[in-house]
């Protein structure tokens, strides 16, 4: 009996020894998991700031493509209307001299007015007036997709195993 005592007080204290070691596997399981937990957050954090950084790039080169097109648009648009406005006024000019005015004054004027239209039918909209004006095309593409992402993100290992 003092044998078997022996040995089983020998057992009480290999549990203790192997409780021992799974206290302190755990307490190290928990501090790498709260450390891990940390760089995680960190680096959630920093591609963030990146993205957020990016995304400010991006959207200031949106805003000033936007704004250069909208000044442009803007000032060809009053071009054409000042020479539609041109146009529209020579029509009627022509058209009062015509119904309105003396023979004398028809035959003094026809030459001139003849002239002016020849030149204003010259003139060409479309190459003349918007010359200067370009079509801006907006597009955005991203390079990553969501796997990509994951894989800048980074991974977590966890490797189990036996004692």
């Amino acid at each position: 009996m003092s044998c078997n005592a022996e040995n089983l007080a020998a057992k009480v204290t290999e549990c203790q020894t192997v409780l021992k070691n799974i206290d302190e596997n755990e307490k190290n399981f928990r501090e790498k998991v709260t450390e891990t937990e940390k760089l995680i957050c960190e680096r959630a954090e920093e591609l963030k700031q990146m993205i957020d950084v990016q995304k400010q790039s991006l959207l200031e080169q949106l805003s000033v493509s936007r704004d250069q097109q909208l000044k442009q648009t803007i000032s060809v648009h009053e071009e054409i209307e000042r020479y539609k406005i041109v146009l529209e006024n020579f029509v009627r000019y022509s058209n009062e001299v015509k119904e309105k005015g003396t023979a004398n004054e028809v035959v003094k004027l026809a030459g001139k007015l003849n002239g002016r239209a020849q030149e204003l039918q010259k003139f060409n909209v479309d190459t003349d007036l918007t010359n200067d004006y370009k079509i801006t095309e907006v597009n955005f593409t991203s390079l990553q997709t969501d796997d990509d992402l994951k894989l800048a993100f980074g991974n977590v290992a966890i490797d189990v195993h036996g004692m």
